[in-house]
């Protein structure tokens, strides 16, 4: 009879408390879902000829140009890839999340997409620098945009590469590619199991 007793009665505190806090994990991870949402959408979107769905509200079309703001890009101005850096928006795919000093590249091919804010920017130069060592002493590195490409073997230490771009169109996708990826522990460098091309330290535009 007691126990029968017992379990009838309503939810120890101890139970109540634990699914308060369930409830608010769980709040948090749909509210994050959300955002992390509209993100990969306005990634996915920011660049495409394909307005947005019709169905997004006013706030998220607001939304989605704040995130197209984030790849807007002025002339002269040196944009740091690093992990504090407002300017990392500007990586797509084929890169790892940024670091305090830089930002590697970690496939054959990668992407920059951005927005010249002026129509007088020609020119782009990338600050790199490559992963190289005494077995693999060099890396090609070819950078293509709309109007041409360029290819550059990289020997180790800071680099600058530059290529001419289109400073007419609203929005430019910079591709990457690099003949081969290593990781440090393949050449015996470390514990490191990442595919590397090159550190990708500094992006500027110029007229």
């Amino acid at each position: 009879m007691d126990d029968r007793l017992e379990s009838s009665e309503g939810p120890k505190p101890e139970s109540q408390s634990m699914m308060r806090l369930l409830t608010g994990r769980l709040t948090e991870w749909i509210a994050l879902g959300v955002i992390v949402g509209l993100v990969v959408l306005g990634s996915w979107n920011w660049a495409s000829d394909v307005g947005p769905p019709a169905e997004l509200s006013a706030e998220d079309l607001r939304t989605l140009e704040m995130l197209r703001a984030l790849r807007d890009v002025d002339v002269d101005v040196e944009l740091m890839m690093t992990s504090d850096s407002p300017d990392r928006w500007i990586l797509d795919r084929g890169f790892d999340a940024p670091e305090e000093d830089a930002t590697w590249m970690t496939d054959t091919e990668a992407t920059l997409e951005f927005r010249p804010t002026s129509t007088a920017a020609r020119t782009l130069h990338l600050f790199v620098y490559p992963f190289v060592s005494e077995t693999v002493p060099s890396r090609t590195l070819t950078v293509e945009t709309t109007v041409g490409s360029v290819d550059v073997e990289l020997n180790g230490g800071g680099q600058l590469v530059s290529v001419a771009i289109d400073g007419e169109l609203d929005e430019q996708v910079v591709t990457l590619r690099c003949d081969a990826v290593d990781s440090p522990a393949d050449l015996s460098l470390g514990s490191d199991i990442r595919s590397l091309c090159l550190k990708l330290i500094s992006v500027q535009l110029s007229s």
